[in-house]
């Protein structure tokens, strides 16, 4: 494998210490990491979304499997679900670093 793909044991420990201090964090970190996941989610989506559903519908149209396409109803909901799902896995991502900070986990690198 490229080490491209692989982060040695340092990288993944020294950006380990880059992580805020969830002991003493200040309530702006904890929403700034809750929300960096969707809005990265949300900008490189909807990028796509706007080239194959608005410049590009009828050019590509014959590739798609459904030859419909969802109302807006049905992509409120999609996003919603997605935000929702990434909003728990960045909390679960802050809960296991918490429990790593005062003891009740471990992290370890070899």
């Amino acid at each position: 494998m490229s080490k491209f793909f692989l982060p040695t044991i340092f990288q993944i420990e020294s950006s380990l210490n880059k992580v805020p201090d969830l002991l003493n964090f200040d309530k702006s970190e904890i929403i700034i990491t809750l929300l960096i996941v969707p809005i990265r989610f949300l900008i490189i989506a909807s990028i796509f979304y706007f080239i194959f559903y608005k410049i590009m519908k009828n050019k590509w149209i014959h590739l798609k499997i459904q030859t419909g396409f969802p109302t807006n109803t049905q992509l409120i909901s999609e996003i919603l679900y997605s935000v929702s799902t990434m909003l728990i896995f960045s909390f679960m991502v802050i809960l296991v670093l918490y429990l790593n900070q005062i003891g009740y986990t471990k992290i370890y690198f070899n």
